[in-house]
């Protein structure tokens, strides 16, 4: 019997074992539908429709990246459809309840069932931020925190509800003298309107397909590129002097004695001497000073002292986890230390002046991380050209921009064979990237965009069947989002179990 499914939606969630043991048996099963036009979309492609699947912790979530998969391994595209009538005489077919059976049904019989994103991804060489330092994505591990974004550029740091990896078969780059990105056609990118600087988010395709419509070389895209610290970093527990002192000598200081940790500190400069005893006495740390005999060292105060055990490291990754208040005082010790003033000509060739910060790799991603929040501004990290004996030096440059532009030239499609895309599910949407030195904010796996398609369909009176995991955070936010745009779109809505008014949410 043909059922009229119009304006009907499901969220369909594992409840006990034997729908986990229903769920376990129909996720076997996969169709694969073939369309030529996709209106919502507005473009051509290949739909998929999949049931859940078990991880390896025994939740149920979304096959995801399946379509990319199957792109590569069959090009002429693979159908595989179910035995609808094989299903009805199936024992467990028996067990389900009829709101079930008539989500299913639909599922199968219906073309436009929409389940789950296709997974926009970035490449495994960029960077996500932890609360120990940058990280790249394809190295990621189960205990990695994540640092979300929001779109008035608050960060926090979570758990990330999903971590994808699918086989990649291209790539956008996008590059220019200040901005890098290596995105997938599915990838969702926040960009700002003109006049308002509001965030607006859409994939990296359609963005491209609209840079092919500018008939204007200079016609361009607005990216946001500024954030603040995160809100649940609750701070170092050292005084604000020990961390002066810490910041002294991470840029001047060496080990002399390892079974003490005795630092010695050699300055030659008037203002850092002054500035050394003066950390070193209002930090109340013991200390020994004199003038270096050697001819090749005349003029330099050597200063030796053993830290207190709290500061007693030799890089500054703790400062990560820095609130604002230690965050400003950083800043402030390592432009001191180790900082100086660049000056340039910019495009248009106007001088251009503005700070900038030489050290060691990791000291100086914790420059550019606290800068950037405290600044307000784009913080980049270029490799010094010099070559050094013991490592390579690095420097951050401090710029008044908050923003980036993306010209048409600046993007370039590439093919990628033999290799993978990541990204992360967030709940906010959002995270923080860095490729190349350059830190941007980011869409997750693409969940926001496809309810907003889906809620588009709904509005159209096109059937839709939604399957979300049972995974709280997750469906939290799903649920959250799909009332925004029920609003946005003035969709009528009924909330409760069973079947209701032509309307289903479970």
């Amino acid at each position: 019997m043909k059922v009229d499914y119009t304006n009907v939606y499901t969220f369909f969630i594992p409840e006990n074992q034997k729908d986990k043991e229903i769920l376990e048996n129909l996720s076997k099963n996969v169709v694969i539908r073939k369309l030529e036009y996709n209106p919502i979309l507005k473009r051509k492609e290949v739909k998929y429709v999949t049931l859940l699947q078990k991880n390896r912790n025994n939740i149920y979530y979304i096959l995801s990246g399946l379509l990319p998969y199957l792109k590569m391994k069959y090009p002429k595209i693979h159908t595989s459809l179910i035995d609808l009538e094989k299903l009805k005489n199936d024992s467990i077919w028996q067990t389900l309840r009829d709101y079930q059976k008539r989500a299913i049904l639909n599922l199968l019989e219906q073309p436009r069932g929409i389940i789950d994103a296709i997974m926009g991804c970035v490449d495994g060489d960029t960077e996500f931020l932890t609360p120990f330092g940058w990280k790249k994505i394809s190295e990621y591990s189960p205990n990695d925190l994540v640092c979300q974004w929001y779109p008035d550029g608050r960060t926090e740091f979570v758990k990330p509800l999903n971590y994808i990896k699918t086989p990649a078969r291209e790539f956008y780059l996008i590059k220019s003298k200040s901005f890098e990105m290596l995105l997938s056609p599915e990838h969702r990118v926040p960009y700002l309107t003109w006049r308002k600087r509001k965030v607006q988010v859409d994939t990296m395709e359609n963005l491209y397909n609209r840079f092919k419509k500018f008939t204007n070389s200079d016609s361009h895209i607005i990216i946001p590129r500024t954030f603040k610290l995160p809100m649940n970093n609750k701070g170092l527990d050292i005084s604000d002097d020990l961390l002066r002192v810490l910041i002294m000598q991470c840029a001047d200081g060496h080990i002399a004695y390892r079974k003490n940790f005795r630092i010695v500190i050699r300055e030659k400069k008037e203002r850092k001497k002054k500035r050394a005893i003066e950390l070193l006495e209002r930090a109340k740390i013991p200390y020994k000073m004199y003038k270096s005999k050697s001819k090749y060292n005349k003029g330099f105060l050597v200063i030796s002292y053993t830290p207190p055990k709290e500061i007693q490291r030799t890089d500054l990754s703790i400062l990560f986890q820095c609130n604002e208040h230690q965050a400003k005082i950083a800043v402030e010790e390592m432009l001191f230390w180790d900082g100086s003033i660049y000056k340039g000509k910019n495009g248009s060739g106007k001088l251009r002046i503005c700070k900038v910060f030489h050290g060691q790799k990791i000291d100086v991603d914790v420059f550019q991380f606290l800068a950037s929040a405290i600044h307000n501004s784009i913080v980049s990290i270029y490799k010094d050209k010099r070559k050094y004996k013991k490592h390579d030096i690095f420097y951050a440059r401090i710029n008044k921009g908050k923003i980036s532009y993306i010209l048409k030239r600046h993007i370039k499609k590439i093919k990628i064979q033999n290799t993978y895309q990541y990204c992360f599910t967030t709940p906010s949407g959002f995270w923080l990237a860095r490729k190349n030195g350059k830190i941007f904010p980011t869409g997750n796996s693409g969940k926001t965009y496809m309810i907003m398609a889906i809620c588009k369909a709904i509005k159209e009176n096109i059937p839709i069947l939604v399957i979300i995991p049972k995974y709280q955070a997750l469906l939290e936010q799903t649920v959250k989002k799909f009332l925004e745009f029920f609003k946005k779109y003035e969709i009528g809505w009924n909330y409760g179990k069973g079947y209701k008014n032509g309307r289903i949410m479970i």
